[in-house]
């Protein structure tokens, strides 16, 4: 998955959910994206977050994406930290096709 599907993804999920209001509330942006983890940080404004978090969680059924799956790590406050989080963590497993 690359960082402009996975983008586009979420805010077409959001659009589903809570319309053009909860987008443009939210702002979400995916800021940083590793493609060998596969893991990425999204900025959102601190208000929407839980917006945000069920994007993530409707993404995969609502897109029609088979084998993946999105969650939340932790939130923070700063990128920085967001960044050294983020490299602290093993790569994510992939499922293997059935």
């Amino acid at each position: 998955m690359t960082k402009e599907k996975t983008e586009k993804i979420l805010k077409e999920t959001l659009f589903k959910l809570y319309g053009l209001k909860g987008v443009l509330e939210a702002s979400p942006t995916l800021i940083y994206f590793d493609p060998s983890r596969q893991g990425g940080i999204i900025s959102c404004t601190h208000n929407t977050v839980t917006y945000v978090r069920a994007a993530l969680s409707w993404a995969p059924p609502i897109a029609s994406l088979q084998n993946t799956m999105f969650y939340t790590v932790k939130v923070t406050g700063t990128i920085k930290k967001a960044k050294k989080i983020l490299s602290s963590l093993q790569q994510v497993v992939t499922l293997n096709k059935v």
